[in-house]
């Protein structure tokens, strides 16, 4: 990763701590305007070339589903609801 990107992820960094990254939640949105297949491959593009240090040092994805219903939002949000022991 360089120039833009990687100046933004320093930054990031510095505004969330040492340890902050672990209590970040990458989230990829807008499912219902790709096929799955597509989809995928963006999210493992974005998880190999532009999340992977956050990634590496304890940052989570999760998918944004788009539910009417909440349940993906409450999905997303539930390790900070019942955090791991």
């Amino acid at each position: 990763m360089l120039g833009t990107p990687l100046k933004n992820l320093r930054k990031f960094k510095e505004l969330c701590g040492k340890d902050g990254l672990q209590k970040i939640i990458l989230v990829t949105t807008m499912w219902g305007e790709v096929d799955e297949e597509t989809g995928s491959r963006r999210e493992e593009e974005l998880r190999e070339r532009y999340w992977k240090t956050m990634i590496t040092q304890g940052s989570r994805t999760a998918r944004f589903e788009g539910t009417l219903d909440s349940e993906s939002a409450w999905h997303i949000l539930d390790p900070f609801i019942r955090p791991r022991v």
